[in-house]
């Protein structure tokens, strides 16, 4: 059998688990830096079984769409298994990238606001180019705990499942200490 999908699933999950939990460590201390908050109050330890699950989720919904997408191309007489792994380098990567960013960056900050007593949270917009809907929430801000106006409780946010609000979102989050 070619497709080995408990080992390609838990080495996916393991490359994930190691990248977000860097990349939101990281964010949270930058974001506490930034409102002049000791970055010791934002525990990781606390995150790891979320990314942990995240990752293992993550992983399983990326290798079955490169399985789908390979049965597809496997099942067309004129299609190639080549041209499935060439999209997959190309623009899936680079949105999936960019998708996965987002949310790791996102919810480090907003752990941090959590774990360290934010009253809100702000939606912040960095593409030059956004989606129309992203633009018009621009400086939105909702109470830690609320969701913004598009359902979502920080950028990247996938518990939406709405591939057209996370694809591709550079948003930011600011937490806020005063009730904005």
């Amino acid at each position: 059998v070619w497709w080995d999908q408990v080992r390609w699933n838990r080495e996916l999950a393991e490359d994930l688990f190691g990248l977000h939990t860097r990349a939101s460590a990281e964010a949270a201390k930058r974001a506490l830096s930034k409102a002049n908050k000791d970055t010791a109050g934002f525990n990781q330890e606390q995150t790891l079984a979320y990314w942990d699950k995240v990752a293992k989720a993550q992983a399983i919904r990326i290798n079955r769409a490169t399985k789908e997408k390979l049965d597809e191309a496997l099942d067309d007489e004129s299609g190639s298994a080549e041209h499935v792994f060439d999209i997959a380098e190309g623009s899936r990567s680079d949105k999936m990238a960019v998708s996965l960013a987002t949310a790791a960056l996102a919810w480090g900050v907003f752990e941090a606001g959590r774990q360290t007593g934010a009253k809100t949270k702000t939606w912040v917009v960095t593409s030059g180019n956004p989606r129309s809907a992203h633009a018009s929430m621009n400086g939105e801000t909702v109470k830690m705990n609320e969701q913004f106006s598009n359902g979502l409780a920080w950028p990247g946010d996938g518990a939406s499942g709405d591939a057209d609000e996370l694809a591709g979102c550079q948003c930011e989050l600011q937490i806020n200490y005063e009730d904005d």
